[in-house]
């Protein structure tokens, strides 16, 4: 019999509906499940539950993102099932280790895996399986995520896949367990993320607006300063990477002087036959003190998307060559070294870079933000940006009163994309549910 402590009955049933399929051997036909639920309805949760109960041994934990698979202890979904990650062309003749006790393939943020990407996944997972006439190979898997947050950066919905039209099975997570504390701000978040905004969502998202003195990016950071707090885990968030590059610089050099401050130089080495070109480039400056972040998987600890800040500086003529981290996630002590890596090669050039892999973490973007909970979040909400990213931002925290919006109007960049809410319908429908829970 099947036993956990669930938070609510919602958890429950999709718990033993995915640990029944995956107990049961020999399947012809395992559960695809898509396991729907807005930000906070306890997806994550939910995922380690599974884990625990079935055993790493009979599980493969991924996520699109590195961000998301350090928050499930996963790995990203192309490490996880050992797909090349720049040529999918290798996937056929790529050597498979097949396993004899997998039982369940775990995918989170769904909504960022590509249509290609999904199929892929499925015919590795065959390969691994050692069963390649069965769908999955015989494995039960089950997708995570919302399909109306982030879309895949690149080719099309996951849903647009025959593979997901004729397989995927849908359940629903409607309980916020995130914002219980803030109903009121609950139902506004219910109402953003299916793009609607009423009069009552737009002066007190201008109400927000209107506690800063302008909305030049100056007063946008100066705002965050007031409210910084090494010990919290709260964010500026902007659409591109040139926007947060430039309010991660403005924030360090309002924090340190800069007799404080070292360069972090990436030095960039393409080879092309008997040609070697070399560049160097000051990425940023860090100096003690500094929130950083961990671009790269490193090891079990130092992961992508790590939040850190530096204890010591280690450096060459006001160059950092090494850097002593605290990590937050444990207050652990960890050294962090140059390294190099080939992040292009293609028929006639090599490019080397070395360099320490980290990035300032005052400012991210949007996607490097999703799966995460912040204790206080500063949204450049402009009515520009892509559907699904304001709901995306806002969401991250549990209360209003953590929620700081950086510029007027921000009820313009308030949409869905009508592809995802189309494919939402058809799922909720599907399973006896109303197209769509507003709630006004």
């Amino acid at each position: 019999m099947v036993d956990i402590d669930c938070v609510n009955d919602e958890q429950e049933r999709a718990f033993k509906r995915i640990i029944k399929d995956a107990e049961t051997s020999n399947k012809s036909n395992p559960l695809v499940l898509f396991v729907c639920g807005q930000a906070g309805t306890g997806k994550s949760w939910l995922i380690r539950k599974i884990v625990n109960y079935i055993g790493d041994a009979h599980v493969i934990v991924a996520a699109t993102t590195g961000f998301a698979a350090k928050n499930i202890g996963g790995r990203t979904i192309h490490k996880a099932l050992q797909l090349n990650a720049s040529n999918s062309n290798c996937d056929a003749n790529d050597t498979v280790i097949v396993s004899k006790f997998l039982k369940l393939v775990i995918i989170d943020e769904i909504s960022m895996c590509n249509a290609v990407l999904f199929e892929r996944a499925e015919a590795r997972i065959r390969r691994i399986m050692g069963n390649p006439d069965v769908l999955f190979g015989g494995c039960t898997v089950v997708l995570f995520g919302d399909l109306l947050q982030l879309p895949p950066v690149a080719g099309s919905w996951v849903f647009k896949s025959k593979l997901w039209q004729n397989h995927v099975q849908y359940v629903e997570l409607e309980q916020n367990m995130r914002q219980q504390e803030d109903p009121v701000f609950a139902e506004r978040l219910q109402r953003w993320r299916l793009g609607f905004c009423t009069a009552s969502d737009e002066r007190f998202l201008n109400e927000l607006a209107s506690l800063l003195p302008n909305t030049k990016w100056d007063s946008c950071v100066n705002n965050y300063l007031e409210h910084y707090d090494e010990e919290k885990n709260m964010m500026m968030l902007a659409w591109s990477n040139s926007a947060t590059r430039k309010l991660n610089r403005m924030v360090t050099h309002k924090l340190f002087k800069q007799e404080d401050l070292y360069d972090v130089v990436h030095q960039t080495i393409m080879t092309t036959g008997t040609s070697t070109k070399t560049n160097r480039n000051v990425s940023f400056q860090v100096a003690k003190k500094s929130r950083v972040m961990i671009e790269k998987n490193i090891d079990s600890q130092l992961v992508n998307g790590q939040i850190a800040t530096v204890n010591k500086i280690f450096c060459n003529d006001y160059q950092a060559t090494q850097l002593e981290l605290i990590l937050h996630e444990n207050k652990s002590v960890r050294i962090l070294e140059r390294i190099d890596s080939w992040p292009s090669t293609t028929p006639s050039t090599k490019t080397h870079v070395v360099g320490l892999p980290i990035a300032p973490a005052y400012a991210l973007t949007y996607h490097k933000s999703q799966g995460q909970t912040l204790d206080k979040v500063f949204l450049l909400a402009y009515p520009c940006i892509p559907p699904g990213m304001f709901y995306v931002g806002v969401s991250r925290v549990r209360k209003s009163e953590d929620l700081h919006i950086m510029n007027w109007n921000a009820c313009l960049a308030i949409k869905a994309d009508p592809e995802a809410k189309a494919e939402y319908k058809r799922l909720r429908i599907s399973i006896g549910k109303s197209p769509l829970p507003i709630f006004f």
